[in-house]
């Protein structure tokens, strides 16, 4: 598993929900379409600042994914004046507790 860990710095609260709003309306239905994420998370972590989490089967998939995904997630945040640190790796240690039914 491979992972892209991205910490979005933006300088005010509004911008950081127009990015999030522009990621809910263009990026995700482009996601659902043709991308090799299998999760995505996002969070909003301090003022202007968002963390997203994108999970995907393997490098691979990541680098297929990131040659279009990345110029428009740039774009958008250049719009906005945000910068965006972006960390990506390979799954070492996991744990998930079971769930009961």
């Amino acid at each position: 598993m491979f992972i892209r860990a991205t910490i979005g710095k933006f300088p005010s609260k509004l911008k950081a929900d127009m990015y999030l709003a522009y990621i809910k309306t263009e990026v995700l239905p482009k996601l659902k379409k043709k991308s090799k994420i299998i999760s995505l998370r996002t969070l909003i972590i301090g003022e202007g600042k968002t963390l997203g989490i994108a999970t995907y089967e393997n490098e691979k998939d990541f680098d297929e994914t990131n040659k279009w995904l990345a110029p428009l997630l740039k774009d958008a945040s250049q719009e906005l004046d945000g910068q965006f640190d972006s960390m990506p790796g390979e799954v070492v240690l996991s744990y998930d507790k079971p769930v009961v039914i």
